[in-house]
């Protein structure tokens, strides 16, 4: 009785040293964009984005002087700034400043993850100024 309990705890040990062994790894298999990256990525180019939160689309422009221009679906624009600190995140002023980082998905898509939260999908990235 001992060894079949012993076996069932050892099976049960080791399903979850694997699952946890597992999680950290897709956790770390894609990592945030650096200061360089982002900033070629962004700088006087149009992001086209869904919130993740609700699925409304906008796209937004980050001017190479530091303007950031949302355009929403309603066709309203929203101004503000955007900058690109030393570690790589994406700093926002519209109401207050809101910074994240950018990870690139396997897909091509990026998305901007807000304390360790995914808010925002990135679907594309045009050249220029798109609205």
């Amino acid at each position: 009785m001992e060894t079949r309990h012993s076996n069932s705890m050892r099976c049960v040990v080791t399903l979850m040293l694997l699952a946890g062994a597992a999680w950290p790894a897709a956790a770390w298999s894609q990592s945030f964009l650096n200061k360089a990256e982002l900033t070629a990525l962004v700088t006087g180019n149009t992001v086209h984005v869904e919130d993740l939160g609700n699925g409304n689309t906008f796209t937004t422009y980050h001017d190479p002087a530091g303007a950031f221009i949302v355009l929403r679906g309603d066709g309203t624009k929203v101004h503000g700034v955007w900058s690109a600190r030393a570690d790589g995140a994406q700093c926002v002023i519209i109401d207050m400043e809101v910074c994240a980082r950018i990870v690139k998905n396997a897909d091509g898509t990026y998305t901007r993850v807000v304390d360790g939260t995914p808010r925002f999908k990135w679907h594309k990235v045009v050249p220029g100024r798109g609205f």
